[in-house]
């Protein structure tokens, strides 16, 4: 039996025994974990050197609105971002040091520039340098400098009170928001300031597009008066977004965009709406459908006398548009009938009378043509010469009968259908004679 004293021994024997060798043979282990250590400690160093001295973690910034926005990262946080909406309240700092500044969002005192990237989604912790331009560096309450350039090192601290659902508020709410709205994007508009005016119109217009369900369950035929009531008074505030929305649109040149508002207007809330049949005439004499705009000038003129003398300005810019397309259409017309029909041998004098063609194979004839000879020379004066024939001008060709007729028509200002009639005659003349030689 062994003594106390010998089993320690040899289990320190065993012990010393396993533990050196691992330590002299591989040594790769702490090896591999000191770099892992030492590049954990550099790059957090040098993370925190750069959010310290405010240099951004990425290179590549995010552009926004055509470059009037443009945000790159600082300082990121490890849980994602929430979009923010109307009306909660936000803690901020806009320079490194500052005090924390608290506004509600969508509030007339915060630079249109930093809502835009708060809108896009920015976490509370997160730092992002941003840059506004233009109206973009503005606040609703300064006045704009053209030209302008402001720049922003924005860190979002603290959300507060949650901000408007369109779909947890009543009607009387929704209004009530996209009316206040809607002032603010007449401001704007008298401002000059049209980007940031479209922009209240849209978001106030977007909380109106919520409405009553009207029909009663199991009651198809009987309507909720009160649904019919809250719908009406919904359709009387979203039809003056719509239309200054689309006036917006049309003082930037946005045509398709303002005849769909025009439309929408006229499709959903009121068919006889002066100003959408107005404005979606204006938009289709720009966008060149010119039957469509005369037809809604006409109707909005024809419901209002009072817009008679903005109808007739239309019109006659209208007409001028018009005269332009008839121009360009006439032009095509005659390059097409010269590329047609104006080769160097209707210019040419008529050759002499070509000797009587050798009769065909009874083979050819039969197997091609059904026994007709149908060939014609080029050159031949029954093809493009019939000054002769018929009851065209003697000792005139095709091209210089259709260069007088169109120095005539230019004369006596004529119109255009008489124009292609007297062009169609032309073509009769000389085509009528040919036609009976070849028979």
């Amino acid at each position: 039996m062994l003594r106390g004293c010998d089993l320690d021994k040899i289990l320190a024997d065993d012990s010393a025994g396993t533990e050196d060798p691992v330590l002299d043979e591989d040594p790769q282990p702490a090896q591999v974990e000191q770099p892992v250590k030492v590049a954990t400690e550099v790059n957090t160093k040098v993370a925190t050197q750069d959010t310290q001295e405010g240099k951004p973690e990425s290179e590549t910034p995010l552009i926004f609105h055509d470059g009037g926005v443009e945000m790159l990262y600082v300082k990121r946080a490890s849980h994602h971002a929430s979009r923010l909406s109307d009306g909660c309240t936000m803690g901020f700092r806009m320079q490194q040091g500052e005090p924390l500044t608290e506004e509600i969002f969508g509030g007339p005192n915060l630079p249109w520039a930093l809502e835009v990237v708060a809108r896009r989604g920015v976490a509370i912790g997160e730092v992002v340098e941003v840059i506004g331009r233009g109206e973009y560096a503005f606040a609703d309450c300064e006045e704009l400098v053209k030209g302008e350039e402001r720049r922003w090192r924005f860190e979002l601290v603290t959300v507060g009170t949650e901000g408007w659902d369109k779909f947890r508020m009543t009607t009387h709410e929704r209004i009530e928001k996209a009316s206040e709205l809607r002032e603010r994007g007449n401001t704007m508009m008298k401002k000059g300031r049209l980007l940031r005016a479209g922009d209240h119109y849209e978001r106030g217009s977007n909380l109106m597009d919520v409405i009553e369900a009207e029909d009663l369950p199991g009651q198809a035929a009987t309507k909720d008066q009160k649904a019919v009531e809250a719908n009406r008074r919904i359709r009387t505030c979203q039809q003056p977004l719509l239309l200054n929305w689309a006036l917006v649109l049309i003082k930037q040149g946005k045509f398709h965009e303002a005849e769909r508002k025009c439309t929408e207007v006229l499709l959903d809330i009121d068919k006889s709406c002066v100003k959408a049949l107005f404005r979606r005439g204006q938009c289709h004499t720009e966008l060149g459908n010119l039957e469509e705009a005369r037809a809604d000038l006409r109707r909005a003129q024809e419901l209002d006398q009072s817009v008679s003398a903005e109808v007739e300005r239309e019109l006659i810019k209208l007409e001028r548009a018009q005269k332009k397309l008839d121009a360009k259409d006439k032009r095509w017309a005659q390059k097409a009938l010269q590329g047609a029909l104006g080769d160097s041998r209707s210019s040419a004098p008529a050759p002499a009378p070509a000797a009587p063609a050798a009769p065909k194979p009874a083979a050819l004839a039969d197997d091609e043509n059904e026994g007709l000879d149908v060939r014609v020379k080029e050159s031949s004066a029954t093809r493009v010469n019939a000054g002769s024939a018929g009851d065209a001008p003697a000792g005139r060709d095709l091209m210089a009968t259709l260069q007088a007729q169109e120095r005539k028509a230019d004369k006596d200002d004529v119109d255009e259908l008489t124009w292609c009639r007297q062009r169609e005659a032309i073509y009769n003349q000389f085509i009528q004679q040919p036609q009976k030689q070849d028979d």
